[in-house]
């Protein structure tokens, strides 16, 4: 329960209208992954009693994609972009380039970033709107 009350505090103290982003877990490793698809059900469970949504999601290879125009990206890759495009955020670990390549590529599929600050691969691909309570089927 420690984890959940935590989660729902977190949720609760949030303003109205906040919008709760995060990538899609993916499996590398089998025993974390089922870990943090607990934590992931604690968190989807919170989320919905404390306001009754749904995180929306978005698939790795998205966020890469988004960020650097290459789903294939590395983390380097995507940190080094992100550091172009913010110059005056510096990293302290790879949780928060992710972090940050998260919440820019969800803005950047909604259209709440300019132009200016997306390649061309982003322009040429964007098409597809997000969808509310998470991007299913996304690679």
């Amino acid at each position: 329960m420690e984890i959940y009350d935590y989660i729902r505090a977190w949720i609760s103290g949030m303003p109205e209208g906040t919008i709760f982003v995060r990538e899609r877990a993916f499996c590398r490793f089998a025993a974390e992954t089922q870990i943090l698809l607990r934590v992931e059900g604690i968190a989807d469970l919170a989320l919905w009693q404390e306001r009754a949504l749904k995180w929306e999601e978005l698939a790795p290879k998205t966020v890469k994609f988004i960020v650097t125009g290459s789903g294939a990206s590395g983390k380097n890759i995507v940190e080094g972009k992100l550091s172009e495009i913010f110059p005056h955020v510096k990293f302290q670990n790879d949780d928060e380039s992710d972090a940050l390549a998260v919440a820019f590529s969800y803005m950047v599929r909604n259209d709440w970033v300019p132009v200016a600050f997306r390649n061309k691969e982003q322009e040429a691909k964007k098409g597809k709107p997000i969808k509310k309570g998470g991007i299913k089927g996304e690679q």
